[in-house]
């Protein structure tokens, strides 16, 4: 059954109704092309991209509707999309719409606003029995081609009074009044802003507003008129003053012929409240000076966060004239859309987490919402990744789109809240061309010097790094392709450890085969079919534990799904074998891992490597790195597990960055070129194939 205040405006069964912006959809608006663009908002909507991807033209299309001026609401020519080919000249028309859609909904514990729906009534649509109501509010505009330079264009704003599920028909379509689009109101705070003409703007016309907002009783404002009266009497009488108002009226009489006006005479303060509020300013103490500071005098960060203050003011002050019940007598609006193009801008980075935190709560207040645009990590760090959007320009088709991180397909509350954090913390990823998966944090020590020493620039290729327990990687795999971030990923191997060799191997097949980049795959003369999980009869018939040539094969195979793997242990590993000699050289004299009653290991390995002692050392070493029951490590040469008891030293028992950090310090380029790892050769290749994929350059 439908909800009983859609029958009346009020029932008494409910608390209130609250009005919300849901979605916006574009087509054919400036970046946008000819593919409709559906973007939904929350009670906080962050957009984020990188420059010209679309942000403001999504600010832009809701003040075509929405906007307080003429000027914001004119469509021009320019507004127009073009396609990547197209050719402005051969066009003789073209047509674009933007639709806002608002939904009413019920609340439960607040006190509510009814005022929205005796507004909207008439054009509620609702999809099925119960559901929520909402409204379709669509700008269509039609340009064609005409004798004027500019062409003709005609543009209406409507109700459409369909679903979204059917197709607009004549009879579905009804004028919208301006004077209804009007009581949802729009605050813009722009991007690029003169602070302090702005600043004055806004307090002059919010300090007007929270002055209307305020009922004076009858007493009061005749005490304010008696008083503003007696002032002016006084300077004009009573004081040097009366000199210049005495010559002033004298002098205009001689040069004014009109029977009117012809009176002059100085007004120091009018008698009503709204003359006296033009001269109201605001001040701000202690300061240096002997007066209170000035808005104009304060810096441009903190007009900036004045200019908030003063938003918030008016907010709150409303939102006590709606408890009174006197909303209909103020004229207030039904509700607010706050747009804050980069509020950080002017304004010190530690300041922002508390601006973000004003914001949110000004948003909470059941009248508002915001809309929020940023390139501030600080900003974007403190968002919830669900209210995130990012916008991104299609390098083919030169349309934008919006992408937003669909958590939908995680049903376990843990694992969501565990990938949140992840974005959090990584928050630079949303910029990125291209993003590296990896475990651990040497990765992302690494990673950049052997980028750095093959010229390529992480910064200007806009590449990331993201560490991400491996547990969890299918879930952020489906948050990158769902944001058509590009991206590659780097495992530990992990050979003879419990989780590692032919089970890492068999999770990463079944974290593909999760996100469907494969159904079927070549198992020697036959295919092997993935169901659910690769059982466990698959991994006792195609792995074998101690056969290398099978693992590095699937190590081959998975290559071509852009996984690597630092093999046969893990990052760490792979560098002390390539690089042991520069590890060794970060040591002095007396460092070093040693058998007591033989000396330093680095020289027992060239004097006796055979003796008991350190063959005993060498195991140990083994059992301690890889803490596994599955067998005696054949995976493993002599060599590298012998090299085990430096992995121990280095990066078990001191610090794992360090010892890191003091070896490439010590590399140059062509030493570290001179050795590379060839999955790193691997890796660079995707890297590079992906980045010129995705933008058309190198």
């Amino acid at each position: 059954m439908i909800k009983c205040f859609w029958i009346t405006p009020v029932c008494k069964d409910c608390e209130g109704i609250i009005l919300r912006l849901n979605k916006i959809k574009l087509m054919n608006f400036r970046c946008f092309g000819d593919v409709e663009t559906i973007i939904r908002v929350n009670e906080v909507s962050v957009f984020i991209g990188a420059n010209s991807s679309g942000k403001t033209t999504i600010f832009e299309a809701i003040k075509k509707v929405l906007g307080s001026s003429t000027a914001d609401r004119i469509i021009k020519r320019s507004d127009f999309h073009l396609k990547k080919n197209d050719k402005p000249e051969e066009i003789t028309q073209m047509m674009l719409y933007i639709e806002l859609i608002f939904s009413f909904e019920e609340l439960i514990e607040a006190e509510g606003n009814f005022d929205s729906v005796p507004i909207f009534f008439r054009h509620f649509i609702v999809d099925n029995p119960g559901g929520t109501p909402y409204i379709r509010v669509r700008l269509t505009a039609e340009w064609r081609k005409s004798l004027n330079i500019e062409g003709s264009i005609d543009s209406r704003i409507e109700y459409i009074t369909c679903s979204e599920k059917h197709e607009i028909k004549n009879e579905n379509v009804t004028l919208a009044y301006r004077k209804d689009i009007d009581s949802i109101r729009l605050i813009v705070v722009p991007a690029i802003r003169d602070v302090e003409k702005q600043v004055r703007i806004v307090s002059g016309s919010i300090l007007k507003r929270l002055v209307d907002l305020i009922d004076f009783d009858e007493d009061s404002k005749k005490v304010i008129a008696e008083k503003s009266k007696n002032m002016n009497d006084y300077l004009l009488s009573d004081t040097e003053l009366k000199k210049i108002n005495s010559s002033l009226s004298n002098n205009w009489k001689n040069f004014n012929s009109d029977n009117r006006f012809t009176e002059s005479h100085l007004n120091f303060a009018g008698t009503d409240i709204l003359d006296i509020v033009k001269h109201l300013e605001i001040g701000f103490s202690p300061s240096v000076l002997e007066r209170d500071f000035l808005v104009e005098e304060l810096g441009d960060g903190s007009k900036s966060l004045f200019y908030f203050t003063m938003i918030s003011a008016m907010l709150e002050l409303e939102n006590i004239v709606i408890a009174g019940g006197k909303s209909d007598q103020k004229q207030l609006p039904i509700h607010t859309i706050f747009i804050a193009e980069e509020p950080e801008n002017n304004i010190a980075p530690h300041v922002l987490g508390q601006l973000i935190n004003e914001i949110f709560r000004v948003s909470n207040m059941h009248n508002c919402q915001a809309l929020i645009s940023s390139h501030s990590e600080s900003i974007i760090s403190r968002i919830d990744p669900a209210d995130i959007r990012l916008v991104y320009n299609d390098i083919d088709t030169y349309s934008s789109r919006v992408c937003q991180i669909d958590f939908s397909f995680m049903t376990d509350k843990e694992i969501i809240k565990y990938i949140k954090n992840v974005i959090q913390k990584h928050s630079h990823f949303y910029f990125s061309k291209l993003v590296i998966v990896v475990e651990g944090e040497t990765e992302k020590i690494i990673i950049p010097r052997i980028l750095a020493a093959k010229n390529i620039d992480m910064e200007s290729k806009q590449i990331s790094i993201v560490t991400m327990d491996s547990r969890f990687i299918e879930f952020f795999w489906k948050l990158l392709s769902n944001l058509q971030i590009p991206y590659v990923t780097l495992l530990d191997f992990d050979a003879h450890r419990f989780h590692g060799d032919s089970k890492i191997i068999a999770y990463v097949c079944e974290q593909l085969r999760a996100i469907q980049k494969f159904d079927e795959i070549d198992v020697g003369e036959k295919k092997l079919f993935f169901k659910d999980k690769i059982n466990l009869q698959f991994k006792e018939e195609v792995f074998h534990i101690n056969d290398l040539e099978v693992l590095n094969g699937w190590q081959e195979f998975l290559k071509q799904y852009d996984v690597f793997f630092a093999s046969p242990l893990d990052m760490d590993f792979l560098m002390l074998e390539h690089y042991k000699d520069k590890y060794l050289r970060t040591l002095n004299p007396t460092e070093g891992p040693i058998v007591i009653g033989l000396g330093k290991i680095i020289n027992i390995e060239i004097e006796d490597p055979t003796d008991n002692r350190y063959i005993n050392r060498v195991n140990d070493a083994v059992n301690q790195t890889l803490k596994s029951d599955r067998g005696d490590a054949s995976i493993y040469n002599e060599e590298q597990k012998k090299l085990l008891v430096w992995y121990v030293y280095f990066f078990l028992n001191n610090s794992k960055p360090t010892s890191h950090y003091l070896a490439l310090a010590k590399m140059t380029d062509e030493e570290i070129l001179s050795n590379l790892p060839k999955v790193f050769d691997d890796l660079i290749s995707a890297v590079s194939e992906k980045l010129v994929d995705k933008h058309g350059e190198k």
